[in-house]
């Protein structure tokens, strides 16, 4: 399902209107409108924004459950994502390396069979 489409059936879940969704998350009607119809693609602020008032975790807006892989964001992920799209490109490129290296500390050895 569509993001645009769950935010509509979450909106009428609780029983706002566009116009009210609009005026509680500072966008306007016709924004609200166009990311319902996925004519427009909103950035994780605003999918943070519209599911604070709707009262629903960021994640069910952006999980696919329709995949035949299971991936779900916490909020606490859906943060750090914004946060690292903040960062210019070599600092970016930092955090990678740093995690690369987090990730090798904290992975145990192979196990010889011999």
């Amino acid at each position: 399902m569509s993001i645009g489409k769950k935010i509509k059936i979450a909106r009428r879940e609780a029983k706002l209107t566009q116009e009210e969704l609009a005026q509680m998350t500072r966008m306007s009607r016709s924004h609200i409108a166009a990311i319902e119809i996925d004519a427009y693609n909103p950035s994780l602020l605003t999918l943070q924004r519209i599911a604070e008032v709707l009262r629903i975790p960021t994640s069910t807006l952006v999980e696919d459950r329709n995949s035949s892989e299971e991936f779900s964001l916490t909020d606490e992920q859906i943060k750090l994502l914004m946060k690292f799209k903040e960062l210019n490109h070599d600092s970016q490129q930092k955090l990678f390396g740093y995690l690369d290296a987090l990730l090798e500390i904290n992975t145990p050895p192979p196990i010889n069979n011999c």
